[in-house]
């Protein structure tokens, strides 16, 4: 079971599931590092989970890539790419 703990001045332990998918803990700066081990053992199967979603999404982002003329569909409205220095809507146009 691999984490990053992270002690800080809070009073509960939290488990957050970063966007790669690394599990970091957060814990209080007085609780014993067994106590720690016992709530992650405690709550693995939820870290597994949600783990495995943040990497699914991290993959998907990597996979989507937008290129000039490609069109895009925001809120059922297609709107044709174009290269520009900012993202703007206008005329049907994603520049």
């Amino acid at each position: 079971m691999d984490y990053l703990l992270k002690r800080t001045r809070r009073k509960t332990v939290g488990i957050y599931i970063l966007q790669d998918g690394t599990v970091e803990v957060r814990a209080p700066l007085r609780v014993p590092k067994k106590q720690i081990d016992a709530f992650v053992l405690k709550k693995w199967e939820w870290i597994l989970e949600k783990s495995g979603e943040k990497k699914a999404a991290q993959a998907r982002r990597q996979q989507f890539s937008v290129h000039p003329g490609d069109v895009l569909e925001l809120a059922g409205t297609p709107y044709c790419v174009e290269l520009g220095e900012s993202v703007k809507l206008s005329d049907r146009v994603l520049t």
